[in-house]
C-alpha cells in the first residue's frame, strides 16, 4: 500500500494521495454478527412510501387507488366520485417495477 498505509484500511475519500488525506478507515470484511451472517448479502428493502399506496392481491396483481380526487369534486359528477372511490387493478406497465418496489420478488 502507498503512503505507509496499514493493512486492512484505506483513504476516507477516493483520492490516493496520502498527503491531502491521512485520515484512515478500516475496511469491512465481512459481517461480524453473532448469527453467523458472514458473507450474506443485505435484505432489501421495501419503498415505505409505495407500501402505503397499493396492495398486491393473493395472485399478484397491483391493486391502487384513482388520482383526480385530490380537490375539484364539487365539478365532479357523484357517479363519477363514486367510482373513483373504488381501487383498481393496474394493468399498465409500471406494474411489475411498483410490485418490485413494493418487495415482491421473482
Amino acid at each position: 500500500m502507498d503512503g505507509g498505509a496499514e493493512a486492512g484500511t484505506r483513504p476516507v475519500s477516493g483520492r490516493s494521495n496520502a498527503t491531502t488525506d491521512c485520515r484512515m478507515r478500516p475496511v469491512a470484511i465481512g459481517d461480524s454478527r453473532a448469527d453467523g451472517g458472514a458473507g450474506r448479502m443485505p435484505k432489501v428493502k421495501s419503498h415505505k412510501g409505495i407500501r402505503k399506496r397499493i396492495k398486491i392481491t393473493a395472485t399478484g396483481k397491483v391493486m391502487r387507488s384513482q388520482g383526480f380526487r385530490s380537490h375539484l369534486m364539487t365539478g365532479k359528477p357523484g357517479k363519477r366520485k363514486r367510482r373513483l372511490r373504488r381501487r383498481i387493478v393496474d394493468e399498465s406497465t409500471e406494474a411489475k417495477k411498483l410490485a418490485l418496489l413494493y418487495g415482491k420478488r421473482d
